[in-house]
């Protein structure tokens, strides 16, 4: 396994002085802390806490890759350095201490999946059920937490997701370090926003500690090379508030800082305010108590009850309080996002918002067939009811004929849509093997001898080596396909193989989907004709009725200018200014109430917007816009509101394309 695949199996992406720099600089320090970072790697933040006054023997590093440990201890104090798994209790028993002022780390993000079973080179990862007993364990041992505390962390500790990022562990273990007083500081990707499995570090915050600052990579810039948009979030802790009504009216400070900011020495180095450059013009900043922008840069004053009123919001929040605190009633509340709330200078009432459900819509994922380079084909041409499939290179773009039963069309990417949001299959090249039990007989032979090109095609394909986490394989043994297999016999007799996907379901042929990355505006596309497969790379919408009137005001009301702009508020930016959408994005959207009248006067603007080539659909997105904000706040002056939010979206689009 080469170094820069151990780095992303152990998701190393090292801070760097900028970003180091910049994360100490927020974290108001004396020079008298005590210092550690338990994810160290080559020591970055740990020497910038040092630069900034912290005394050599009282900063501390832990770091499970030898490589990266031995060069951290070139950089500080060598005996302060522990090579091993923060996770442990062995560490803290060599470094004779679990109290720290500052805790300061960029925690790995890395998925428990690729963890399980790595070792190698002295390194060896913890699965995620022996990360979690080891947490556990760890917390019980620290002593500047009393009981109560020590209770709440376990429950945090039994309930966080499985399907967490091992950054989720990270975050509890640094918090459990970080003493009354102290800070914790960490570079996060944006996701912790808006994914639920980051509810649980929410909660942990709002529970021990006063958010401080979040500081946002408008640009994705500080990480080059890493597909993610960035955060640095710095917070102090506080006394432990049994309940979260203890929560008070304080705040923190919301900042965003462009790319052209960045000078050779610093990220904020071209940041100007009052005469004032760099650092020191930083610190005029953290210093005001109001909102205000300038040339690269913005600072927004939020409060705490408002952040924990939108995590009320969620539905995983709900579920996730019961498991933490049973006793607690959890008053979801309907609420938009404070960024919108700002743009539209208005409350909504929440009697006017519903979500999707409300309008009688589900949201998945398309079809993942877990071997694209096998299932998915290209349209030569048609002949009667036979398919003239080329197939993937790896099979060196052999043309096949298939009937057209075992192949159907697809919709793979954005641009198969040649600028349209309306699909149809005609404008399709790409065609989805989607071969069942009846290509054979009960015997194994084939139930039609004009499908023996198919079969050959099979057959090669079971010989054909394919590249799967660097390794060689087949495609039949590969983990995402050999799930296709059902070895005993259905009742007539019939098996399923390898090369059978599963019966679709609604989320793979969907009415409505958007691509789950977009470097423009993520426009919702419209199913036209039934059986086109719609891939993962969207995320899908779908009503049990398949209501052709309910699904062109959905259509009409996902491209309006409020949607869109809600998707820009809270999908995730990633790096090169690409917005991501996921169907959990899609879930939160609040939107206006559906009724009779509403949802007619939709309709026909959908359908009337599915008609008519997009570049001349302006009149029909304005009357939609129109439309949809006159329901949400009908006494306000709906073309000013329009306007506005046309604005807002535009400099979200163009804040995240620079």
């Amino acid at each position: 396994m080469t170094d820069a695949a151990i780095k992303k199996r152990l998701g190393q992406y090292f801070s760097g002085k900028k970003v180091a720099d910049l994360l100490v600089g927020l974290c108001s320090l004396t020079g008298r802390e005590y210092v550690i970072d338990p994810m160290a790697g080559v020591g970055d933040m740990i020497v910038a806490a040092i630069n900034a006054g912290v005394s050599t023997e009282n900063a501390s590093g832990i770091e499970i890759d030898p490589d990266a440990g031995e060069q951290c201890k070139t950089r500080i104090e060598p005996d302060n350095v522990y090579i091993g798994d923060a996770f442990s209790t062995e560490p803290y028993l060599a470094l004779n201490r679990t109290a720290w002022d500052l805790v300061i780390t960029n925690p790995p993000y890395v998925r428990y999946q690729s963890m399980s079973g790595f070792k190698k080179d002295g390194i060896r990862l913890k699965s995620a059920k022996e990360t979690r007993q080891s947490l556990s364990r760890l917390v019980s041992k620290i002593s500047h937490l009393d009981k109560d505390e020590k209770a709440c962390f376990r429950r945090i500790i039994q309930t966080y997701s499985g399907l967490s990022d091992l950054a989720v562990p990270a975050w509890i273990l640094c918090a459990a370090l970080t003493q009354l007083d102290g800070r914790i500081a960490m570079v996060v990707p944006e996701s912790w926003i808006s994914r639920d499995y980051a509810l649980s570090i929410k909660y942990l915050l709002l529970k021990f500690f006063d958010i401080e600052y979040i500081v946002e990579d408008l640009n994705s810039a500080w990480f080059p090379g890493v597909l993610v948009k960035t955060n640095l979030l710095v917070a102090k802790r506080v006394r432990y508030r049994k309940s979260l009504n203890e929560v008070e009216n304080s705040g923190y400070k919301h900042i965003r800082l462009s790319a052209n900011l960045i000078g050779n020495h610093s990220l904020i180095e071209k940041l100007t305010i009052n005469e004032k450059k760099g650092y020191a013009a930083l610190n005029n900043l953290l210093s005001t108590n109001q909102d205000i922008s300038g040339d690269g840069f913005e600072i927004r004053n939020i409060r705490l009850d408002t952040f924990l009123l939108e995590m009320s919001t969620s539905q995983a929040y709900g579920n996730l309080l019961k498991k933490l605190e049973p006793h607690t009633k959890n008053e979801q509340k309907t609420s938009i996002p404070m960024e919108l709330q700002e743009v539209i200078s208005s409350s909504i009432v929440p009697t006017k918002l519903a979500d999707l459900g409300a309008w009688g819509f589900q949201v998945g994922q398309g079809l993942r067939t877990g071997a694209n380079k096998f299932f998915y084909t290209k349209l030569s041409k048609s002949v009667g009811d036979v398919d003239y499939l080329v197939t993937d290179k790896i099979f060196k773009g052999k043309t096949i004929p298939v009937a057209q039963k075992y192949s159907l069309p697809a919709f793979r990417y954005q641009n198969d849509a040649h600028g349209e949001i309306t699909i149809t299959k005609s404008m399709l090249s790409h065609r989805l093997l989607y071969v069942q039990e009846d290509f054979y007989d009960a015997d194994g032979h084939l139930q039609n001898d004009k499908d023996a090109p198919l079969a050959k095609h099979i057959a090669n394909a079971e010989k054909t080596p394919i590249e799967s986490n660097g390794k060689l394989t087949r495609f039949q043994k590969l983990s995402a396909v050999k799930s296709n297999i059902r070895t005993t016999e259905a009742p007539d007799g019939l098996m399923r193989r390898w090369f059978m996907l599963p019966v679709l379901a609604n989320r793979h042929t969907p009415e409505l989907c958007v691509s789950r990355v977009n470097y423009k505006n993520a426009r919702c596309c419209l199913i036209a004709d039934e059986g086109i497969v719609v891939d993962a790379n969207f995320s899908t919408l779908w009503t049990a009725t398949r209501d052709k009137k309910q699904t062109y005001a959905m259509f009409a009301l996902l491209n309006s200018t409020w949607a869109q702009s809600y998707m820009e508020t809270i999908a995730t930016i990633m790096g090169g200014g690409a917005l991501k959408v996921e169907a959990t994005h899609i879930r939160k959207l609040l939107l206006p109430l559906p009724t009779d009248e509403l949802i007619t006067t939709l309709s026909r603007l959908g359908k009337r917007l599915a008609e008519e080539p997009f570049l001349k659909s302006e009149k029909t997105l304005s009357e939609i816009d129109f439309t949809v904000a006159q329901s949400l706040l009908d006494d306000s002056d709906t073309n000013k509101i329009c306007t506005a939010l046309r604005a807002y979206l535009q400099s979200k689009i163009n804040g995240r394309q620079r």
